[in-house]
């Protein structure tokens, strides 16, 4: 009768281990496939503006790009750090160009922020926001990008 009761304890045992052993498979499996695609959005002089078209470079400098159709938002900052980097165009600079074909439609930053609020070492992507105000030197006018957020955004 002890004989079946250790071996009714050590399938017990072994049961457990499995299941435990199972559970933890599933959480890992989870964080796999969670959505990791990067996404840039943010309000364009008021209005929404929204890409899933987004990608990061590293060397000395962090160079962000997302494009949409044929718009590009350009965020640089100089570390892959978490942090505020108040845009001085020296050597936080940001712009935003409507028509790619047109070098002279694009706006400079002259006032704003990147932020960089995490930095996921294991799938080298960050999250941030950012926000700046911004003049076309031909035209001289200007545009204000508001609520930028930056989102599993790829670093390399």
């Amino acid at each position: 009768m002890m004989m079946k009761n250790l071996n009714f304890l050590a399938i017990l045992v072994i049961g457990t281990f499995t299941f435990l052993s199972f559970q933890g498979c599933d959480k890992d499996k989870d964080e796999i496939i969670e959505d990791i695609t990067p996404e840039i959005s943010c309000k364009l002089s008021g209005v929404e503006w929204e890409t899933n078209v987004a990608a990061g470079l590293t060397s000395s400098i962090v160079a962000i790009t997302a494009t949409k159709g044929k718009e590009v938002i350009l965020l640089s900052i100089p570390a892959k750090e978490v942090g505020d980097y108040p845009i001085d165009i020296i050597t936080t600079n940001a712009s935003y160009t409507p028509i790619i074909d047109s070098i002279s439609n694009t706006y400079l930053a002259f006032e704003g922020e990147v932020k960089i609020t995490s930095i996921n070492t294991l799938r080298t992507q960050i999250q941030g926001s950012f926000n700046f105000k911004a003049a076309n030197a031909t035209t001289l006018d200007t545009i204000h990008i508001t609520e930028g957020v930056l989102k599993n955004i790829p670093m390399k």
